[in-house]
């Protein structure tokens, strides 16, 4: 790649100081016309004063972010007075459905565009039940109330929904009525179509198949069981069904080794299919930054331009920031153009070091070839968005490599079979269902090789090991100094393994995990009791990836097998992640309530264990495990599922720890009067810290010396203002999982 002075990446600067711009502006809510002055005029001066190439090319930034400022702030002006008078409309509201509703932990969501006074919104609509049986172009009128999203990120608030251009929520209460159209409204069309291809996939696929293909097609990975989701996450593929970048180039690729000598026919044929993808696809940032850069590269050789891939970055940037600034917060928009900053600057430089120049023409040398590719893909792309990755997902894939050259050839496969059969389903059902069925056992090549690179001990290192994270984080560190200033790359790959090696060896020389540990999964709970080379863990629930972090933490420390699996009872935020701790890590025994009531979590966790052939173990008396030092009590009453949950009690080495799950503060009594129980060194709070739980009577008697609250972000006001203050007039100190992380208490 050629290397061009300051000043020639003009378009280059201008869209850093844009993107500056919108950062503040987003982020921190700052649309100070002074401020954009200000940038302004420092612009001027140093073009009109200086011609340094570095002053300008920092002039050309400034003037980006005077520029950026005043968009943001003139588009806020403009889209903001409007949404603020709506807001906290109530009554009923004339819905445009985009997408049927899909089932949430709380009932159903679907999205859809709210009519209020001829103008359309887009909505994310939630209904307390499994919602009305619509398609996209229906129109639902219900009664709710309009609430906009988040508009600025500094109080802490998720920008997540603004940054994917939905300004309401509505909660539905009721249904007045469902119209379907004659003929759909054009804006719902690519929706519609999204639709039809859908339905095509659902019916050539085999059902254990059809939801990455679904993904790899439509973007839709609501079919993707959390298990895989986790397996793919942890072994560094999860883009694969995150649609990026990387669908539309291969869209492109396909196309231009179809046509690539015939530019014309390949410029016709991939500007329609390229738009045409996005739009099916939902119009997500990354696919429309791949779009705009793989029409340039298209068009470029009709205009007698050389491609230039930054320039085209560069590009995209500014069109989809003019288009929407608040997108700037879409995790997938950030992590898109950092990856392909990577892939951009040194993918060239990597693979050149990697494939020595007799491997770099010839039939023979294709496969050797296509794995220092997909190495040096994989590592570049890793090194710019390595820290956002740590960011969103907690945790750094140690086995990226081998399994993105092991399935990115699958995943290419299933891509263009995946859009062959559902268009195929139109013409020639019987071809479309016979291609499915043989593209059905490349996705289950695909899972065998994720989910057993996923399993091994040290497949990702977390930010519950420290010293682990950082080792990874040197490593990448070097490969991005070494690739920015041009040391031999052996070198740098020398350096980075012998500091990483210093960080792994003080990893083992810190202390095991022997004792009681709180995850940090959510709004929920999940309790890891390590002694004696014996695990047991205590619930297993709270974000739907809770099972993924529970198997890391083990993973971290070696322990590939759980000798038990308590759960206190069926609450979501208790049993939510079950079923991915067990595609991970092998499940001795499980203990669950005895009567508990019947709900959908209690059959789809029994059905979990029956399909892992787990016989579970019901107690209703009390159950010592001592081998474990456990003790399990039973449900003191047939009430609600908080109220006939069971209690945990772990001692060892003088420690004792008790677990009452969401154990309310009437049944916390009767315990106290059914078991003599010790005086405790650790509590988990009852109900992640409800003032209904951790009673004063309890307190009291147990004389905790310290409490654990597991909790994440919620909407119940966990942990309470009261409890906490209970707890600190008992002596005991409170710690949470949300503010401090991971809580271990040694034995």
């Amino acid at each position: 790649m050629k290397r061009y002075p300051f000043v020639v990446r003009k378009l280059l600067w201008f869209a850093v100081g844009f993107l500056i711009a919108s950062i503040a502006a987003v982020y921190y809510g700052v649309l100070s016309a002074w401020i954009a002055l200000a940038f302004l005029a420092a612009s001027a001066a140093g073009l009109l004063l200086c011609k340094l190439s570095a002053v300008r090319a920092g002039a050309i930034v400034l003037l980006g972010i005077a520029v950026g400022m005043a968009w943001c702030a003139g588009y806020h002006a403009a889209v903001q007075s409007r949404i603020d008078r709506i807001d906290g409309q109530s009554g009923e509201t004339e819905l445009l459905v985009l997408q049927q509703p899909t089932k949430t932990r709380y009932g159903s969501q679907m999205q859809a565009y709210a009519n209020v006074n001829n103008e359309l919104y887009r909505t994310v609509v939630y209904f307390p039940n499994e919602g009305p049986s619509v398609r996209p172009g229906d129109t639902v009128v219900c009664t709710g109330k309009l609430q906009k999203t988040p508009v600025f990120g500094n109080d802490g608030s998720d920008l997540y929904l603004r940054a994917n251009g939905i300004v309401f929520l509505l909660r539905a209460k009721e249904i007045q009525s469902i119209e379907t159209p004659d003929r759909i409204p054009l804006r719902c069309l690519p929706a519609a179509w999204a639709f039809a291809l859908k339905e095509n996939l659902r019916a050539a696929i085999p059902g254990d198949a059809s939801g990455l293909f679904l993904a790899l097609v439509t973007g839709d990975r609501s079919e993707i069981s959390e298990a895989f989701r986790a397996n793919m996450s942890i072994a560094g593929v999860y883009h694969a069904i995150s649609l990026s970048g990387m669908h539309v180039s291969l869209l492109v690729g396909i196309i231009m080794l179809l046509f690539g000598r015939r530019k014309k026919l390949a410029l016709l044929l991939g500007v329609p299919s390229v738009i045409a993808f996005v739009l099916l696809s939902g119009v997500s940032a990354a696919t429309v930054r791949a779009a705009i850069m793989q029409i340039i590269l298209l068009l470029a050789p009709f205009f007698r331009r050389e491609y230039d891939p930054l320039t085209s970055l560069s590009t995209a940037l500014l069109l989809l920031l003019a288009q929407n600034p608040w997108c700037v917060a879409n995790w997938g928009f950030q992590l898109s153009f950092l990856s392909t900053l990577g892939i951009v600057l040194f993918v060239p430089r990597i693979y050149e070091a990697l494939t020595p120049k007799r491997w770099r023409y010839g039939v023979v040398t294709a496969p050797l070839r296509y794995i220092t590719g997909s190495a040096a893909v994989s590592l570049c792309a890793t090194v710019c968005s390595m820290p956002l990755l740590v960011a969103y997902f907690g945790h750094i894939s140690l086995v990226l490599l081998p399994a993105n050259i092991l399935v990115l050839w699958a995943i290419t496969i299933c891509f263009a079979g995946g859009i062959a059969v559902a268009f195929l389903a139109f013409v020639l059902p019987g071809v479309s269902s016979a291609l499915g069925w043989a593209l059905a056992w490349v996705f289950r090549y695909l899972y065998w090789v994720i989910s057993r690179l996923a399993a091994l001990p040290f497949a990702a290192v977390y930010t519950s090991t420290p010293m682990l994270l950082l080792a990874a984080q040197i490593a990448y560190l070097v490969l991005f100094l070494t690739l920015l200033v041009r040391i031999p790359i052996w070198q740098g790959l020398c350096c980075a393994a012998i500091l990483s090696g210093l960080c792994v060896g003080l990893h083992f020389t810190e202390p095991s995990p022997d004792g009681i540990t709180a995850l940090d999964v959510g709004q929920g709970q999940c309790v890891v009791c390590v002694a004696d080379g014996k695990t047991v863990m205590i619930d297993c629930g709270g974000d739907p990836t809770a099972g993924d972090t529970a198997a890391g933490f083990l993973r971290m420390y070696g322990i590939t097998k759980l000798d038990a699996l308590v759960l206190t009872h069926f609450d979501t935020d208790h049993v939510n992640g079950v079923p991915a701790l067990m595609e991970s890590v092998s499940v001795e025994r499980v203990y669950l309530p005895a009567n508990a009531p019947e709900s959908n979590a209690k059959d789809a966790l029994l059905g979990s264990l029956k399909t892992a052939k787990i016989v579970p173990s019901f107690v209703d008396t009390v159950t010592e495990l001592p081998q474990f030092g456990i003790t399990i009590f039973p449900p003191l009453t047939d009430g609600s599922d908080n109220e006939s949950g069971l209690c945990v009690l772990a001692s060892h080495g003088g420690v004792d720890a008790l677990i009452t799950g969401d154990l309310p503060s009437e049944q916390e009594r009767a315990l106290l009067r059914a078991y003599d129980l010790p005086d405790l060194e650790v509590f988990v709070a009852g109900h992640h810290g409800a003032k209904t739980s951790t009673s004063a009577s309890l307190l009291a008697a147990l004389r905790p010396e310290i409490v654990l609250i597991s909790v994440g972000k919620n909407a119940y006001g966990h942990p309470a203002d009261e409890m906490v203050r209970r707890v600190e007039r008992f002596g005991a100190k409170a710690y949470r999982t949300d503010e401090n992380g991971y809580l271990t208490i040694a034995w």
